[in-house]
C-alpha cells in the first residue's frame, strides 16, 4: 500500500481532520487485495482496518467508493478468493465457469447479464470528483436516531415476496431493494415522527420489528407490504412514488417519495437537516436501492447509508444516481 492510497483512506474516513492524531493512530490499514471487473481487470482495491471497518479504493484515481469504521464489510472474507466488483454494493465472486454469485443477494447471473464497469463507471454521469484540502469542511451531520437494519433482500427470501411465482420467475426477480429502502424509511418516521402522520399510522408495528438479523429475515413483514406497491411483478423497483403514495394512503396518510431535482448532496443535505432533525432519504444507485442517514464534505462530498444488507457506511456521493425525499399534504 503506498502513501498515496494510505492518505486517501484516511482523508475519507476524515481521520485527518475530525480525529485527534491519537485516535487516528489506533485505526490501521491492512494490506490490499484486488477486487475484479467481470472481464478480468482489477478496478478496485479491498481494505480492512482495524479494529473493525473497511475501504473499497478506486485505486486509478486515489478515491475511496465504500468506507466504514463501525462495521467490517459482511461479504469479502477470505483473502484468498477473487472477488469481482460491479460498483457501490454489487459484490460477486464465480462459483462456475461463467456464472457468478452475489454475495448479498445469493443470486447467481452469468457474465453476459452483468453490466462490466470500467472505473469511469463507478462516478455519476462518468464524472470523478475532485478534491481538494483548502474545500470549506462539514460535518459529519447524522440523523437524531438510528434507521432499522432490514437485511432481507435474499434470494431465499423470494418465494415469501412472490409466493404465486414459479422456480423460474423467481430466478429472474432482482431484488426487492426499492421495497426495502421504503419499509426503511417508514419504520423511521413511525419511530421517531409519528405525528407526520395526522390520524394515519406510518407501519404496523409487528411488522416493523418481524424477523431475525440472523437468518436475513429481519424487516421481511413490513417489506413484503411494500412489494405489493413498488414491485408487484417482480422485476425492479419502477413504482417507487406511486408505489409510496399507495403505501401511506392505505395507511390513511396523504404524502409519498418525490425524486430530487437538486445535486444528490444538497438533497440529503434538506432532507436530514443540519441538526439531524430531518427525515432520512432514498439514495439510488445504478442498480440498488438503499438509504441515506448522514452527510460529510471534508476530503469529498459522502453520503452515510444503511446499505439495506445489516449494516451502515459511507460512500463518495458521486455514485449515486438519484435522492427520492418524503413529502406530506
Amino acid at each position: 500500500m503506498n502513501e498515496k492510497y494510505r492518505t486517501a483512506v484516511y482523508e475519507q474516513i476524515a481521520l485527518s481532520t475530525d480525529t485527534a492524531s491519537a485516535e487516528r493512530a489506533e485505526i490501521t490499514i491492512s494490506s490490499g487485495m484486488y477486487l475484479y471487473s467481470f472481464d478480468e481487470k482489477p478496478v478496485a482495491i479491498f481494505y480492512n482496518l482495524a479494529p473493525q471497518g473497511y475501504a473499497i479504493l478506486d485505486y486509478e484515481n486515489s478515491i475511496v467508493l465504500e468506507c466504514s469504521t463501525e462495521a467490517n464489510n459482511p461479504f469479502f472474507v477470505d483473502k484468498n478468493a477473487r472477488y469481482y466488483y460491479n460498483g457501490v454494493f454489487n459484490y460477486y465472486i464465480e462459483t462456475k465457469d461463467g456464472l457468478f454469485t452475489n454475495l448479498a443477494t445469493n443470486q447467481t447471473v452469468t457474465q453476459d447479464t452483468c453490466q462490466i464497469n470500467e472505473a469511469k463507471d463507478f462516478y455519476s454521469n462518468g464524472e470523478i470528483p475532485m478534491t481538494t484540502k483548502n474545500a470549506t469542511s462539514e460535518g459529519p451531520v447524522y440523523l437524531s436516531h438510528s434507521t432499522r437494519l432490514y437485511n432481507c433482500n435474499v434470494s431465499d427470501n423470494f418465494s415469501f415476496f412472490y409466493p404465486d411465482f414459479t422456480n423460474q420467475q423467481l430466478e429472474s426477480v432482482p431484488g426487492i431493494c426499492g421495497s426495502l429502502a421504503c419499509a426503511v424509511v417508514v419504520a423511521y418516521l413511525d419511530d421517531y415522527k409519528s405525528e407526520l402522520a395526522g390520524d394515519g399510522d406510518f407501519a404496523t408495528d409487528w411488522k416493523k420489528s418481524g424477523g431475525s438479523a440472523s437468518d436475513n429475515t429481519y424487516g421481511k413483514y413490513l417489506v413484503k407490504e411494500f412489494v405489493g406497491y413498488v414491485e408487484p411483478s417482480g422485476n425492479g423497483s419502477f413504482f417507487l412514488n406511486p408505489g409510496m403514495s399507495s403505501y401511506l394512503s392505505a395507511h390513511n396518510i396523504s404524502g409519498g417519495c418525490s425524486l430530487g431535482l437538486l445535486s444528490v448532496y444538497i438533497q440529503t443535505k434538506n432532507s436530514i437537516l443540519p441538526d439531524g432533525s430531518g427525515n432520512p432519504v432514498i439514495i439510488g444507485l445504478s442498480d440498488h436501492y438503499c438509504v441515506g442517514a448522514g452527510y460529510k464534505n471534508i476530503s469529498a462530498k459522502q453520503i452515510y447509508v444503511n446499505t439495506g444488507w445489516g449494516y451502515n457506511t459511507w460512500i463518495n456521493a458521486s455514485t449515486v444516481v438519484s435522492t427520492w425525499t418524503m413529502f406530506f399534504n
